[in-house]
């Protein structure tokens, strides 16, 4: 008899309706959640790489380094009018 193998749990937070979307087409598909993740796992281990392409496009690459560059930029925090007209006020010596 064959020995059974040890199994683990996966667990994940997904958007609801992300996964009642996807849960709609793997029915019609007649796999379930398990057997998905079973699959995506073995073609992983099997090519040694993710089986869809997961970089970033231009654009993406572009808005994360805009997103960079304006982290590097001097911010004031105004709370109220008058310190807003106090900070326009400054002079940029």
């Amino acid at each position: 008899m064959e020995k059974s193998k040890d199994m683990t749990t996966v667990q994940v937070w997904l958007d609801e309706e992300l996964v009642d979307n996807v849960n709609s087409v793997l029915e019609k598909l007649s796999i379930n959640e398990t057997v998905l993740i079973t699959k995506l796992y073995e073609q992983i281990q099997a090519s040694g790489e993710i089986p869809f392409d997961m970089t970033l496009s231009e654009d993406d690459e572009a808005t994360e380094k805009l997103l960079e560059a304006m982290k590097l930029v001097p911010t004031t925090n105004v709370n109220s009018m008058e310190e807003l007209i106090e900070w326009l006020d400054e002079d940029d010596d």
